[in-house]
């Protein structure tokens, strides 16, 4: 048994602390070294009343959120109102903790299988336009760059359709030829993003060949007293130039808890590194969120919340892989998310069942795009509206049998598609017709994972799931005004299908450890690969096909981990194979339905470190490699990005000020197939630097930035363009601040 006493200043504008500002908080922390579970640990609070995951007994939860949140740990350091003649002895590196890849708490280095997170704490000093800026951070996860606003994500060489995405446990389904699922949420509502680098949990079923990202947001807990609470941020920027503003107010006491929040967000076009501006890049959104919880007694709690976001006005200037006109202008008028979501736990004592969630929830997606300003031609606008309506429900049971722990549930969704699209002819002339049916598409599967501890340092993980899908589209019609001809009539498929994995974790020393994992797993075709339709030209038109069969991936990651005083590094290397891979079978033009076709060959490895040189310094940096062929055609895969990384100086005095210097970099990628533009190396400098302060009963952190500090003119490998190069951001200057209270 180990025992440490461990001092250090909350900083609660990332997790709603509510302290007076002259106040300490004293942690006991005894924890015990163990391969297969969390470190048990015991809390007491003093001088502060906490509006966090906090009880008299520090659980898993508290655990992670000391870890995920406060990343520096100083062990018997002085904090802003600590005695300045405290002992200073070390700085401690822990674990990650993430709830994404069990549907527990499990530490990253005890995971096969590579895992990723980005805390709140990071996103308010970094105060991105997208989540996607954030998520590429991690390495190997890399932004693709069809907007500012509407960034994506690539995991190891996979994107869009082949990953999931996912708020609170909620399925986003929508549409992933342009991008907007990161754009859908708030940066700064965010409490943290997960991310599983791959197919390595059988939580999550059809889409989790690339990986699965969960958008986690904030929220509060219950407190032994009736309790206030709040934090307010806002932040100026010059490129592009605009303004963000957030904030949240909860009451909590120990039966019951109330949270609201709110953003606003207005940004003009960005200039890219040559001064040029880059032609509709703006974006202005708004969102709000609404959550209510109870604790009926000392078992059952439940939690309801309704979340909205609404954007106007989103430029596009880029692509996707929607073959967009490039004589026009691509627009989102008006795009919004709801979300309604309830969820009941269940806490057993003395019982092999130790858990159980129930997570049901409603998430609708209304995507209306204007596409007009044709600079010639005889099309005036064209409107395609869609509503992307899901519904599920996940029930997850955790239970403890010796030396297994075993997670096991159903999961049960349905989306649902609406649409239409509005063409207006320069002559006069409307014709409504619909790129896709409406349809549906219904998955019910069950799956169940465990971890046995074999040994104090041997833990083995295996996981299945099988699902259950039915695809169903109605009649699709040439034109639906004027009417128009039948052009296939409607359908219904399903399918059978599984995944399954099976992982090691061996402490193999102190300190170090290794994981190996073996999976295999599938992705459906979704509702646009079945029914949709696309017409590009009288001689070119693009039709789903109801009858593919699913894509199947094998894949395979080994890693090591070190952990010591002062000192973090993970080395990661993984394989992974595409089967029977959908794809157009002839982009150039023709009368063609999607096919299975192709098979890619993916590979590739990941480092990262962080290294406390003393109580005020460290160095940080990770780096990413990978390489994908395109085996059935024998060439390069497309969109697999080049070796990439950052490295980082900061220096934090734990008191008052802190600073840092970032070079964030990717090498060339001329490895593309025919067809496919390459892109040059590139780096940036990025400097930052904040002050926290107090004053009467608020806490505050100011923080000023400049990114790009050079005003490099980039292009990334993953940006999508039309008729030119969609460029990044050249220099910009932030001024951020945030208050609790």
């Amino acid at each position: 048994m180990i025992s440490h006493r461990v001092e250090f200043f909350v900083s609660s504008l990332f997790r709603g602390v509510m302290f007076s500002p002259n106040a300490s908080v004293s942690f006991n922390i005894d924890f015990q070294k163990t391969s297969r579970k969390l470190p048990a640990a015991k809390i007491s609070c003093s001088g502060i009343n906490i509006f966090s995951r906090c009880y008299q007994n520090l659980h898993d939860g508290i655990f992670r959120t000391i870890i995920v949140f406060v990343l520096l740990i100083r062990v018997g350091a002085p904090g802003p109102a600590f005695s300045a003649n405290q002992p200073v002895e070390k700085t401690y590196v822990l674990d990650t903790v993430v709830v994404t890849a069990r549907g527990r708490d499990s530490l990253v280095s005890a995971t096969p299988g590579g895992v990723g997170a980005i805390g709140a704490e990071e996103i308010f000093y970094r105060h991105p336009p997208a989540l996607a800026d954030m998520a590429a951070r991690i390495p190997g996860v890399s932004k693709a760059n069809d907007s500012l606003w509407g960034a994506d994500v690539n995991i190891r060489g996979l994107g869009r359709n082949r990953m999931i995405v996912l708020i609170d446990g909620c399925r986003i389904n929508t549409g992933t030829d342009i991008n907007a699922q990161f754009g859908l949420i708030d940066p700064m509502e965010v409490e943290r993003v997960e991310v599983l680098k791959g197919p390595i949990s059988a939580l999550y079923g059809s889409g989790s060949i690339g990986g699965v990202v969960n958008i986690i947001t904030r929220q509060t807990d219950f407190t032994e007293a009736p309790l206030w609470q709040g934090a307010a941020s806002a932040a100026g920027a010059t490129n592009p130039g605009g303004y963000g503003a957030y904030g949240n107010i909860a009451h909590t006491d120990a039966g019951q808890w109330v949270y609201a929040s709110a953003g606003r967000r207005d940004y003009s076009s960005y200039e890219d590194g040559d001064g040029d501006r880059v032609h509709n890049s703006r974006f202005d959104d708004v969102s709000g969120k609404v959550q209510l919880s109870r604790q009926w007694n000392g078992q059952h709690r439940s939690r309801i919340q309704f979340q909205r976001y609404q954007a106007n006005d989103v430029g596009i200037p880029g692509s996707g892989t929607a073959n967009l006109p490039v004589n026009s202008d691509v627009t989102y008028p008006d795009l919004s998310r709801t979300l309604i979501n309830v969820n009941h736990d269940m806490d057993f004592d003395a019982m092999r069942l130790t858990a159980s969630r129930l997570n049901a929830y409603f998430q609708r997606i209304d995507r209306n795009v204007r596409i007009d300003r044709f600079t010639a031609g005889p099309i005036a606008e064209i409107r395609p509206e869609a509503t992307h309506d899901t519904m599920g429900a996940v029930w997850r049971n955790h239970l403890e049998m010796g030396p297994h722990q075993l997670t096991a549930g159903i999961d049960v969704w349905n989306w649902e598609y609406e649409g239409t699209r509005t063409r207006r002819f320069a002559d006069g002339r409307t014709v409504v017709d619909m790129p896709l049916a409406d349809s549906s598409y219904l998955s019910a599967g069950v799956f169940a994972e465990d971890d046995w501890g074999v040994t104090e340092q041997v833990t083995v993980n295996a996981g299945l799931r099988i699902d259950h899908i039915t695809a169903e589209s109605e009649d699709l019609y040439k034109s639906i005004v004027p009417p128009g001809d039948l052009i296939r009539a409607g359908a219904k498929e399903t399918d059978m299908s599984w995944n399954a994995h099976a992982g090691l974790t061996w402490q193999v020393i102190s300190n170090w450890s290794m994981t190996l994992i073996a999976a295999s797993s599938y992705r459906a075709p979704d509702l646009l690969d079945r029914f949709k339709y696309i017409y590009f030209s009288a001689d070119s038109e693009l039709y789903g096909n109801p009858d593919l069969d699913p894509e199947r991936s094998v894949f395979v990651e080994t890693g090591i981990h070190y952990r010591r005083s002062g000192l973090g590094a993970s080395v990661n290397g993984f394989y992974n194979e595409v089967a029977d891979m959908i794809a157009d079978p002839s982009p150039s033009g023709g009368i063609r339905q999607l096919e299975n076709i192709d098979k890619a060959r993916i590979y590739g490895m990941e480092a990262d470190c962080r290294w406390f040189l003393n109580m005020d310094w460290s160095i940080y940096g990770n780096l990413a490699f990978a390489r994908g062929r395109d085996v059935e055609n024998s060439r390069e895969l497309a969109f697999v990005p080049p070796l990439n990384g950052l490295a980082g100086l900061r220096w934090d005095d734990g008191r008052r000020f802190w600073s840092s210097l970032e070079v964030e970099w990717a090498a060339d990628q001329h490895r593309t197939p025919a067809g496919v533009e390459s892109a040059d190396a590139w780096a940036v400098i990025n400097l930052a630097a904040g002050c926290r302060f107090a004053f009467a009963a608020t806490r505050h952190d100011l923080v000023l930035r400049v990114d790009n500090l050079t005003d490099a003119d980039y292009r990334t490998y993953l940006s999508t363009s039309r008729g030119f190069v969609l460029k990044e951001p050249g220099i910009n200057a932030a001024l951020i601040w945030m208050t609790a209270f």
